[in-house]
């Protein structure tokens, strides 16, 4: 029997990636690295991620308009936020995770990551993305990267 994506993206993820690409069973990119950095040049990078799978370390509702926008069909993470979760699943994703959490944290656990806070009220997958790429430019002229 062969493994689900969704399965293959959490098996893969075990292997010390912060995020992967799955499609037609085949693991076909993978990425390391922190916040939503990985996620937004993976989707920069490739040119059809229509059917593809995503397996990601921690997700929140930021990595879901970026998801939508990149045309996934199911994503696994390990952490999703429950925001991220109801926002994937009310536009048919298939969605696997090992935990679910109310929030994602920042960095320093004190609060929501900026990206969560950002995207709280965004329900454009188009939006989103140019909002997270200008908080992104944001935080690091700050100093703060973020990502």
């Amino acid at each position: 029997m062969k493994p689900s994506d969704l399965a293959t993206a959490a098996f893969a993820l075990q292997k010390g990636y912060s995020l992967v690409l799955v499609k037609n069973g085949i693991l076909i990119a993978t990425k390391r690295g922190k916040g939503i950095s990985p996620l937004l040049e993976l989707i920069e990078e490739s040119t059809n991620l229509d059917g593809a799978y995503l397996g990601d370390k921690v997700f929140g509702r930021a990595a879901a308009l970026l998801a939508i926008y990149a045309g996934f069909t199911g994503v696994y993470a390990r952490v999703i936020s429950k925001s991220a979760l109801a926002f994937l699943q009310g536009r048919h994703l298939k969605v696997a995770y090992g935990r679910q959490v109310d929030t994602i944290l920042n960095r320093e656990g004190t609060g929501s990551c900026p990206m969560e806070k950002l995207t709280t009220t965004i329900n454009s997958p188009r939006a989103a993305i140019t909002r997270i790429k200008m908080k992104l430019l944001e935080l690091k002229q700050l100093g703060l990267d973020q990502g």
